[in-house]
């Protein structure tokens, strides 16, 4: 998921933060906490709703944090900015 960052945020910054040991470590969590709540939908699918609709929205919020990255740098404004939406 492209990001519009702060100016002053480089694509070399962004991706020394992105290899930062600490960094590796929170999406390691965040990808076991994703795993573990695809888990949970899986065996109780069904028997809450509203459950389900929140485990799927945590699943789908963990997986945008994920995914995060730069968008393509736009030259006409000098720093970078999202990706057009189809």
């Amino acid at each position: 998921m492209p990001i519009e960052v702060p100016e002053g945020v480089t694509k070399d910054r962004f991706v020394e933060w992105k290899l930062h040991p600490v960094t590796k470590a929170f999406f390691d969590q965040l990808h076991d906490a994703r795993e573990d709540m695809k888990v949970i939908l899986s065996l109780k699918a069904g028997l809450d709703q509203g459950a389900d609709r929140f485990n799927v929205g945590y699943i789908t919020a963990i997986t945008d944090m994920l995914e995060v990255d730069l968008a393509e740098e736009d030259p006409n404004r000098g720093s970078y900015s999202p990706e057009a939406q189809d």
